[in-house]
């Protein structure tokens, strides 16, 4: 890989390991026949849920702001399989 495409492996980073241990990529956590988000990923989107509904509540959000964000992070999480996740953030609120 250094000689001719020049590129250069982080040897903390680049590990040989079976595909059922899965792989971080982009949030997720990748593995042969699913994907997960991350605990952070979750945590994140948990926390700027709320932060947003609290906004909200208090009308220093508008309800597009909200609206837009809110789908931003779903549509990322729609990559994954966390449908009971969306449905338990999302579909349980009282607005």
């Amino acid at each position: 890989l250094a000689g001719r495409l020049q590129l250069e492996l982080k040897e903390k980073k680049s590990v040989v390991t079976s595909a059922k241990n899965g792989m971080s990529f982009l949030g997720f956590r990748i593995f042969p026949c699913y994907r997960r988000l991350t605990g952070a990923n979750v945590a994140k989107f948990v926390k700027n849920f709320k932060a947003l509904r609290a906004g909200w509540l208090a009308k220093t959000v508008s309800f597009q702001e909200m609206k837009d964000s809110v789908r931003a992070g779903v549509a990322h999480a729609e990559h994954g399989n966390t449908w009971n996740l969306r449905t338990r953030l999302l579909w349980e609120q009282k607005f």
